[in-house]
């Protein structure tokens, strides 16, 4: 199960190298990984690293199937948004098609510091994203229409 503290503060650490993003993968899958670093940084590696490994249905059912088991380990198991996950796993995908032979490392760190999560309020109400429909599936942004490069996928 994962470590989990009453009065943890999230540590947003980038990782060393692409190895590190495959152990932290091992541990995530586990439910082993530190809650206190389970960050935005580290759902897109995980991301990242499943895109890099199986085709985009396949890598966004391990994203939300790992997503939804690591926080029912971590006892946040109301945290979970399909939107959100469907919104990055998207955005990583058209980032991987362009990253001819760079590092997941690089990718993850450049999308972490780009794309932090304040972004999805840029294209989300608080409204939309806390409705049922957006927590248990695919909602369309009601802010702005999604960036060309992900509009499509």
């Amino acid at each position: 199960m994962c470590q989990q503290g009453p009065f943890d503060v999230r540590r947003d650490e980038p990782f060393a190298d692409d190895a590190a993003i495959a152990a932290m993968v091992v541990e995530f899958e586990a439910c082993r990984w530190p809650f206190v670093h389970w960050t935005h940084r580290c759902h897109l590696a995980a991301a990242a690293w499943y895109l890099a490994r199986f085709p985009f249905e396949t890598a966004l059912a391990k994203v939300r199937d790992g997503i939804q088991r690591y926080n029912h380990a971590c006892g946040t198991g109301d945290g979970y948004s399909e939107t959100i996950t469907q919104l990055y796993v998207k955005l990583l995908q058209a980032r991987l098609a362009r990253a001819a032979g760079e590092p997941l490392v690089s990718i993850v760190d450049e999308l972490a510091r780009t794309h932090p999560m304040a972004w999805v309020r840029e294209l989300y109400s608080p409204e939309r994203l806390a409705s049922r429909a957006a927590i248990d599936g695919w909602a369309e942004p009601d802010r702005r229409p999604l960036p060309p490069e992900i509009a499509g996928t």
